[in-house]
């Protein structure tokens, strides 16, 4: 696919600015260039280069608050439209999900099942027998019972996100890569733009910053404090046994705080 961020002239002004290429950025672009605005989208490095690029990039419904599985719930249905959407692949694929709880927390086990049923989460109630019969490579000793999503998937975040681009050009917002923003500019206590690294100002009364680990150091220079704390995660690429069988569905450790995913419809 063409770059999407490498044909326009960067302009003076913009309605709004945002700032980082990755799925939020370049998501926020589309919705708001859609309504008519002026979007200007600045990219340090280029599009999906940071965690957006590196993301497992699950859709699960699997949470444990009720407005974060109804906030699943819609995005699931988008993932599965994406195409029709914005005209541009995201490549989701429906896995099925599968999670498992040790004895001690059997209680907030059920509670939460019934929670995601009550939601309309086809969630079903599994024995470690059941799981392994789904799933004959799954390692189920230490877990009483386990819960399965058979409408999650994931899709591929660096389409996901070279999609969002895309369609917003296509809606009239102006995407720049190799554009780092330095700091927000203000005013008499208003912002009126950002200040690009090697290229100036470009003035906007509206500022997002989409900038993932950057984001605390941007709001810094406006002097806002964000309660965000950044976790390093680790990520292994495995090839599957010749004898695996089909690919396995996502495996979320709440225990281990990991999880496994396939690569990818075929067996090696």
């Amino acid at each position: 696919m063409r770059d999407p961020m490498a044909s326009a002239r960067l302009p003076d002004t913009a309605d709004v600015v945002v700032v980082g290429g990755g799925c939020m950025g370049t998501s926020t672009a589309w919705h708001l260039a859609r309504r008519g605005l002026g979007v200007v989208l600045l990219e340090k490095s280029h599009v999906a280069a940071g965690a957006t690029g590196h993301s497992g990039a699950l859709v699960r419904q699997h949470y444990e608050a009720r407005l974060g599985i109804r906030l699943a719930r819609e995005s699931l249905g988008f993932f599965r439209r994406f195409k029709e959407e914005t005209g541009f692949s995201c490549d989701f694929r429906t896995t099925g999900f599968l999670s498992g709880t040790r004895e001690r927390d059997l209680p907030a086990f059920e509670a939460l099942v019934e929670l995601l049923r009550s939601e309309g989460v086809r969630a079903e109630r599994l024995t470690p027998s059941d799981a392994r019969t789904m799933e004959p490579q799954l390692e189920v000793s230490d877990y009483a019972a386990l819960v399965h999503d058979p409408d999650a998937g994931y899709a591929d975040p660096i389409a996901t996100a070279h999609g969002f681009a895309a369609v917003a050009v296509v809606e009239g917002a102006k995407l720049f890569d190799n554009h780092e923003v330095s700091s927000i500019s203000t005013r008499a206590g208003r912002v009126v733009g950002v200040k690009i690294r090697g290229a100036g100002l470009l003035s906007a009364e509206r500022v997002i910053i989409a900038a993932g680990n950057w984001t605390q150091d941007l709001a810094a220079t406006v002097r806002a404090r964000l309660p965000v704390r950044y976790v390093r995660g680790e990520v292994a690429i495995l090839r599957r046994p010749v004898d695996f069988g089909a690919p396995p569905r996502i495996h979320f450790d709440f225990y281990g705080n990991t999880y496994s995913r396939p690569d990818g419809r075929r067996t090696p």
